[in-house]
């Protein structure tokens, strides 16, 4: 039950999160800490097992000899990568959601980590 609750709680933050505002030229269409929660939330929810497989995806197409050895190698390397940039992603996503409401000290709601979202 209360993992039920705790999933609808993240898509009601989600969905408040992303809904849109009326689009006026030269004005931002989400408020910045409102993009900050946001970002910070998907980045706790998603940014873990993405990272993994997109680093391991990514360890296997750099790979230029396509031997079943040099591939292993290359998606263990990359998982191990994405292991770190999860954690990374994760650790950034917390600090956006606890200081989402600030613009300081991290330079006017900028994200921690690159690109803002794991995909």
């Amino acid at each position: 039950m209360r993992k039920k609750i705790g999933q609808v709680l993240v898509v009601t933050c989600l969905l408040i999160g992303t809904s849109s505002a009326p689009a006026l030229a030269g004005e931002e269409q989400f408020a910045r800490p409102l993009w900050k929660l946001t970002r910070g939330i998907t980045n706790i929810a998603i940014g873990f097992p993405f990272e993994v497989l997109k680093q391991a995806f990514l360890g296997l197409t750099e790979d230029q000899d396509y031997t079943a050895g040099s591939s292993l190698a290359s998606t263990a390397s990359g998982t191990v990568m994405g292991i770190g940039w999860g954690v990374a992603r994760v650790g950034s996503g917390v600090v956006d959601v606890v200081t989402y409401p600030y613009p300081a000290p991290f330079n006017d709601y900028r994200p921690l980590v690159e690109p803002e979202f794991p995909l």
